[in-house]
């Protein structure tokens, strides 16, 4: 006799924007920490719901400070950085003395890409397009540029 009901299947929920950014976010901590470096990941760095501006992460190494943004992207296209994120990452890297960071992460490109952003900057929307994540140093590379490891 055949059994008429229906089948339940599971229902497995897509991970969110947050879930994935906090995965990338943790595995760059991670990176960043092998390599040396003393890292702080700062949940809810991009929610609405805190006072005190602060970066996705910060990785200090002999008292060079990074102020990092991460960026993770299933497909290469561009990146748009807000007025409000742009705003608080040059408030934070100017008060620790820090250089901002982008870092990109793009599945199918390798490790990742840094893009380096200047404190004096204009404070409005940044766009990183495509010919500058795919030409960006990796990770690796742009810390030995600037004497990291």
């Amino acid at each position: 006799m055949v059994d008429d009901k229906p089948v339940s299947i599971p229902y497995k929920k897509e991970p969110n924007r947050y879930a994935i950014g906090k995965r990338y976010e943790l595995e760059l901590a991670r990176k960043l920490y092998k390599m040396g470096f003393a890292v702080i990941r700062a949940p809810a760095s991009g929610r609405k719901a805190k006072m005190i501006p602060y970066p996705d992460i910060v990785a200090i190494k002999r008292r060079n400070i990074l102020v990092i943004s991460v960026k993770y992207r299933s497909t290469i296209g561009t990146i748009y950085i807000s007025e409000d994120e742009m705003r608080k990452m040059i408030s934070f890297a100017n008060r620790s003395d820090g250089t901002i960071i982008v870092a990109v992460k793009v599945r199918g490109l390798g490790d990742w890409r840094v893009i380096p952003l200047s404190n004096t900057c204009n404070i409005e929307k940044v766009t990183i397009a495509v010919d500058m994540i795919r030409n960006a140093k990796g990770l690796e590379d742009w810390l030995r540029e600037v004497k990291l490891i």
